[in-house]
């Protein structure tokens, strides 16, 4: 046991600079859809959410706008929770991101939104197809943008 925790905290998780790096990158040599690629990887970063609770979930009309003092932020309503201790039941949670100290992020997600129906999901693909997507343009596992 003491092992794996001596693992865990070698882990080299990476920074918000070395992920920005790595989004900047992405480029029409090295992917089929830049724009998508971005917006998964900012999307998975902003939120801390699984892949499998991403794609084929989040939807445009899901993100509302609001505005706090300064602050413009989004929620994300309803992403369903899909690894919870108590499975008996289905579990909703909505995630705030404060827009404003993330712009360097959610501007990929908004052109990428401005192309794909209000009611339709944002990411369109299998959850493996999403791994392979984070995984080829960061080096990283989806899993590190949770902690």
């Amino acid at each position: 046991m003491a092992g794996k925790k001596r693992i865990a905290a070698k882990l080299d998780l990476p920074t918000r600079d070395e992920i920005l790096h790595k989004i900047n990158s992405i480029n029409k040599e090295n992917s089929a859809d830049p724009l998508r690629d971005k917006a998964l990887i900012s999307i998975t970063y902003l939120t801390g959410a699984r892949i499998s609770e991403i794609i084929n979930r989040i939807k445009p009309l899901d993100i509302e706008e609001k505005k706090y003092k300064e602050y413009k932020i989004w929620i994300i309503h309803n992403v369903k929770t899909l690894k919870q201790r108590n499975a008996r039941k289905d579990m909703n949670r909505n995630i705030p991101i404060v827009v404003n100290k993330e712009i360097e992020f959610t501007h990929h997600v908004v052109r990428y939104m401005s192309k794909v129906p209000p009611e339709e999901p944002l990411f369109k693909m299998t959850r493996q197809w999403a791994w392979k997507i984070v995984l080829r343009h960061t080096g990283w596992y989806n899993h590190f943008f949770r902690h």
